[in-house]
């Protein structure tokens, strides 16, 4: 993990704290650092702000999985799914449907 990085997104974030790309870029270092708490808040701060920021709904979910959140995980794609449907980002609905048949099927 280039902490060196992590502190300019964090220098960049007390200037423009509402910047959902610098939101997303700090919850993936924490991603990086397997700190899955701190990406979890973190991508739950970037989605307070922006709830249409389709792409965090995946690797927010991916975070909760990781810490045995099954259930919360579960909300976060359904939620995730109605929301890049309603942004039209089907990719991004395509991505959180497969998760879901990823995460059902172990179960």
């Amino acid at each position: 993990m280039d902490t060196d990085r992590k502190s300019k997104i964090i220098l960049l974030l007390s200037q423009d704290p509402d910047s959902g790309f610098l939101l997303f870029a700090l919850a993936k270092e924490y991603e990086y650092e397997s700190d899955h708490q701190s990406a979890i808040g973190t991508y739950q701060r970037l989605l307070s702000k922006d709830p249409f920021y389709t792409g965090a709904y995946y690797h927010l979910s991916k975070q909760l999985i990781a810490i045995d959140k099954h259930e919360a995980a579960v909300e976060t794609i359904h939620k995730g799914i109605d929301i890049c449907l309603q942004a039209k980002a089907q990719h991004d609905a395509s991505e959180l449907r497969g998760l879901l048949e990823e995460i059902t099927d172990d179960e």
